[in-house]
């Protein structure tokens, strides 16, 4: 089970300015999303992570500027 801590999810669009392991960053805008606490109480790691990734997933759709893959 998962502990008693609600997660705080967090999507960012800074990895299209400053792409890994590149020493030049792009100029641009980065956006960042907060969301809401998402309760872990009684809940099973991995449904809590399937509800983090969907959050963040449709926060990118909104902030990205680069297209997001429509499905897995």
């Amino acid at each position: 089970m998962s502990g008693r801590v609600p997660v705080l999810p967090v999507a960012h669009n800074a990895g299209e300015r400053w792409p890994g392991r590149h020493w030049v960053k792009q100029p641009g805008v980065l956006r960042v999303r907060i969301g809401k606490p998402i309760e872990t109480e009684g809940r099973m790691p991995d449904d809590v992570l399937a509800d983090v990734e969907a959050w963040i997933e449709a926060q990118l759709q909104e902030i990205s500027d680069v297209p997001r893959p429509t499905s897995r």
